[in-house]
């Protein structure tokens, strides 16, 4: 004995894929969990005069430097970074400690406040480069893509400025 087994129609088969793009559509269209896309968030937040500090041919670390502007309605949090000339790219503080400066990485990150710009300059916040696999040249660029909790990935092109500045 044989089961009929009914076979789909024209009309079935194109439907599936008229649905798959509706699906797709959809998810596309869905903001993430933390409130907006990372795209809009990436779109919102604006960066003036990124740099970095020049080294010399056996330098292992540098510091970069800039200020982000978060127009968004909510915050964000800077996290981190990375870079092909580094091996590690971190956010740091410069904090007096009982009369002596001292630098420290924030684990945690650097809060973005909505509406508000922040400011990474010398003896405040900045990024660590860490590990240098080459010399930064004064008048060249690095690229540094920076890491945001909502905003996600952005690439940057850092100039390279004076180790005296």
């Amino acid at each position: 004995m044989t089961a009929d087994v009914p076979t789909p129609s024209a009309a079935g088969r194109a439907v599936r894929p008229a649905c798959l793009a509706i699906l797709v559509v959809l998810a596309a269209a869905m903001p993430v969990a933390a409130g907006g896309s990372a795209e809009e968030a990436a779109g919102e937040i604006e960066f003036s005069e990124p740099w970095v500090r020049a080294t010399t041919p056996s330098g292992e670390n540098s510091a970069g430097y800039l200020e982000i502007f978060n127009g968004a309605g909510s915050g964000d949090r800077l996290i981190g970074g990375s870079a092909a000339v580094a091996s590690d790219v971190e956010v740091h503080e410069h904090e007096m400690d009982g009369g002596v400066m001292r630098m420290r990485h924030l684990h945690d990150g650097l809060e973005i406040p909505a509406g508000e710009r922040t400011v990474l300059e010398p003896q405040g916040y900045h990024l660590m480069l860490i590990g240098l696999t080459e010399q930064l040249i004064e008048g060249e660029t690095v690229t540094i893509v920076l890491e945001f909790e909502r905003a996600g990935e952005i690439e940057l092109e850092f100039e390279v400025r004076p180790m005296r500045q």
